[in-house]
């Protein structure tokens, strides 16, 4: 991927992979926590409500105006041309996702966050040949590591958003591999 998604990948590797080393130690797990601060124990009905509500009217906008915001994702200019305006658009979508983003951050903390936000979209590039599926293997990849994640902290008693991220970072790494492996590998002939 692009320089921007490595280092992206590095820095939710490492802040997950050092709170989980430094967990049965008893003041490096507390000072690396502290400075990630990702934590889903704060989270109250209320918050949960409310990002019912913004997935449902996400979800329920991206379904009617999916023709759309697809032609915008893949071909802004393209939008353009045919009238739609582009800079209101990009506007909406900011103030939509930064909205969104910052209640994340507010409720789970910033790794959860940044790691659901652009870990997902990462893996569905490896596993994806076309962008219209990877709108729908990115939410899934999210919610498998999401759910299995926890499920893993649970049962290992260990922080459960750095155990999400953690294997969120591991899809991309091994489809990064598979296609390494693939490009080594000597074609047949004709």
């Amino acid at each position: 991927g692009s320089a921007e998604s490595r280092t992206g990948w590095v820095f939710l590797a490492a802040s997950a992979l050092g709170v989980l080393l430094l967990t049965r130690s008893p003041h490096g797990a507390h000072e690396v926590e502290r400075l990630i601060a990702s934590s889903l124990l704060g989270a109250e009905a209320s918050d949960v409500g409310l990002f019912a509500v913004l997935a449902t009217v996400t979800g329920l906008f991206a379904l009617m105006l999916r023709r759309r915001l697809t032609l915008l994702a893949i071909d802004p200019a393209a939008a353009q041309v045919q009238g739609l305006r582009r800079r209101w658009w990009d506007v909406a979508i900011a103030l939509w996702l930064g909205l969104s983003i910052g209640l994340a951050i507010r409720v789970c903390g910033l790794l959860f966050a940044f790691g659901c936000l652009v870990l997902p979209a990462l893996a569905a590039r490896g596993l994806c040949r076309e962008v219209r599926s990877q709108f729908l293997v990115a939410p899934a990849l999210a919610v498998a590591a999401c759910v299995v994640g926890f499920a893993l902290a649970n049962h290992h008693d260990l922080p459960p958003a750095q155990v999400a991220v953690g294997l969120l970072c591991a899809i991309p790494l091994a489809t990064g591999s598979l296609a390494w492996l693939r490009g080594l590998r000597p074609r047949a002939q004709p």
